[in-house]
């Protein structure tokens, strides 16, 4: 089954997303932004769901982490075996 990391602080919008894609995905979700990029690393997720509006938090330097990190070639590496 493929994975998904989810990244939202509103616990309703994560249980939501859990139940509607649990058929299709093992979700792995987190409220703390912070957490992210350990659990991609951990998890290697197919897929990454951000939520654009976290307070505290700029959505450029979580999308620029993923996209310039070593969580990316982790995550790619995978997805090419």
């Amino acid at each position: 089954m493929k994975r998904l990391l989810m990244v939202d602080d509103d616990d309703a919008v994560r249980r939501l997303i859990r139940l509607s894609l649990a058929d299709c995905f093992e979700v792995i979700d987190t409220a703390e932004p912070e957490q992210a990029f350990t659990l991609a690393l951990e998890h290697k997720p197919d897929a990454i769901l951000l939520d654009l509006r976290m307070p505290r938090y700029s959505v450029e330097s979580r999308c620029r982490a993923f996209r310039d990190g070593s969580a990316r070639a982790t995550i790619l590496a995978k997805q090419k075996m």
